[in-house]
């Protein structure tokens, strides 16, 4: 027979603060803490007009089990991605995130509507961007992403290959129509 300490947590609130976004908890957060492993209930995550739902686990000595879904606004991204000078628009998404700490395996998707972007070193702003982006087994998948640039249209697609955290062997092809620059 063998005895192991279980802790449960209820976590009343909780306030993050991620890139100038402030998220709370709409619910009750219950933890369960069983050895290295933090197992939490579904639960949601709200700032503005943007709501996260998690749900799954971490194992502090094996890695990822979790699934995040919801709406976020793409402001933040501006932090991750180098170069991108000003980013406004909304995404709806889930992801799944499985596996070691180093090397997890994403699936899941991604669509945004009426983004705009602008790109350093690029004197025009990207407009009325949509398109849907979906992830297979760490396959990226750029399905299409159309949107206006310079008084034109513009149409990307494209795929990658995350290995670990890292985006690898990418390919995108693109169509422009009437850019005036």
């Amino acid at each position: 027979l063998e005895f192991r300490r279980v802790l449960f947590r209820s976590l009343k609130s909780l306030k993050l603060n991620l890139y100038g976004q402030n998220f709370t908890n709409t619910e009750d957060i219950l933890l369960t803490i069983d050895g290295s492993r933090i197992e939490f209930n579904s639960f949601s995550l709200r700032t503005g007009l943007a709501a996260l739902s998690i749900n799954g686990n971490l194992d502090l000595e094996k890695g990822y089990d979790m699934t995040i879904a919801g709406r976020a606004y793409l402001g933040p991204l501006k932090g991750f991605i180098s170069g991108i000078e000003y980013i406004r628009g909304y995404s709806d998404f889930v992801l799944a995130i499985r596996g070691k700490w180093l090397d997890p395996v994403f699936n899941g998707g991604l669509s945004i509507e009426e983004t705009s972007l602008a790109v350093t070193g690029i004197p025009n702003r990207f407009s009325s961007i949509k398109g849907y982006i979906y992830i297979d087994e760490n396959r990226i998948v750029l399905d299409t992403l159309s949107g206006r640039f310079a008084s034109g249209d513009i149409r990307v697609r494209g795929v990658a290959q995350l290995k670990g955290l890292n985006l690898r062997d990418f390919h995108f092809e693109g169509v422009v129509k009437n850019i005036n620059l």
